[in-house]
């Protein structure tokens, strides 16, 4: 069962039917149709990773699992552990949706999402993933975290 698409939002269950509405941007994600790819664990969370790069609704899909602190699984390109760092580093955001939402809209500043993939000399690689929110109040605050 796929958890995604579910949609988190309008779930209500009727015995045992489940019913879904799902986002808009939901349709647009390349992982739709991914069974439980979304929700790895150790090393799998970087082939998860890799099918939120480039997706085109990227920052919808970070919005939501921010805004509602989902606990569980790659979201916008970031595992659980990164998004808890980003909400850490930045509790006084209580709408991420909105925050992402304007930066799109102004193409500037507002919040970047940057992944950087290194090669080590053993062949194997990581990826580093740096959030980056500019505010009112300071400049920047950039979280990192690696993903081996």
């Amino acid at each position: 069962m796929n958890l995604f698409m579910k949609g988190f939002t309008g779930v209500a269950k009727e015995g045992a039917v489940m019913i879904a509405t799902l986002e808009d941007w939901q349709l647009l994600a390349k992982c739709r149709g991914l069974n439980d790819a979304l929700f790895p664990e150790g090393k799998d969370q970087k082939r998860a990773k890799a099918i939120c790069s480039g997706c085109p609704v990227r920052m919808e899909c970070l919005a939501e699992a921010l805004d509602n602190r989902i606990e569980w699984g790659v979201w916008g390109g970031m595992t659980e552990r990164e998004r808890r760092q980003v909400l850490r580093a930045r509790p006084d955001i209580k709408s991420w949706s909105k925050v992402l939402q304007a930066a799109v809209d102004a193409q500037q500043g507002g919040v970047r999402v940057i992944d950087r993939r290194f090669d080590r000399p053993d062949g194997s690689s990581y990826i580093e993933t740096h959030v980056a929110v500019i505010g009112e109040e300071s400049e920047s605050t950039s979280v990192k975290s690696i993903t081996e």
